[in-house]
């Protein structure tokens, strides 16, 4: 086990106490660290495993990348390399933060603090960039993952990343009508699979 983590209440900025989120992402009945990887990418939602207990010398071996999403990467690539376990019982809050930012507004912000753009098609552009680092993940000699399932493993990613990414519904109002349409015409293929 690389890394035990808590449940969480969400709090909200008013005070008000919600339900436990549900969020269990043991992968310990993934002996493949190839299929650790893949479980987490796919179903990888808030990220509370990052208020959890790292073993520091696997957290050591940890890549740090530039990009918006860090967490979105730590957690998938450490998983090739140990389990993840929950604690079943509540151990902390999750506060909302003031200001009525919205998640779309905060990554929008982050990814032109790092890029300078601001315009649709930089999400484009942003998230390649971030399939990418994951291909650099799945591609990494540190791990021991044969070349046919590195390359298997990538096109899930891609194919996984662009379902829960780039193409949620604020995204495709956002992105799509800036994009030539046999782009488009792929993008929403994919969309419906």
């Amino acid at each position: 086990v690389v890394l035990a983590y808590p449940r969480t209440f969400p709090l909200s900025v008013d005070g008000e106490l919600g339900e436990p989120y549900h969020d269990d992402l043991t992968n310990t009945a993934l002996a493949r660290p190839q299929d650790r990887f893949m479980d987490i990418v796919q179903r990888l939602g808030v990220c509370n495993l990052l208020g959890g207990i790292w073993r520091t010398d696997v957290l050591r071996q940890w890549t740090v990348r530039d990009t918006f999403a860090s967490d979105n990467l730590l957690l998938p690539e450490l998983a090739l390399l140990g389990h993840y376990v929950q604690h079943p019982e509540v151990l902390f809050y999750r506060r909302g933060l003031r200001g009525g930012e919205s998640s779309r507004e905060r990554v929008t912000r982050a990814w032109s603090d790092i890029t300078g753009k601001s315009v649709a098609p930089a999400w484009v552009s942003a998230y390649l960039l971030f399939i990418r680092q994951h291909w650099d993940i799945l591609f990494d000699d540190r791990f021991d993952l044969p070349t046919h399932e590195r390359y298997t493993l990538a096109a899930r990613t891609a194919a996984s990343l662009m379902r829960r990414h780039m193409l949620n519904s604020w995204l495709r109002e956002d992105v799509l009508p800036a994009l030539p349409a046999p782009v488009t015409r792929t993008l929403r293929q994919l969309w419906r699979r």
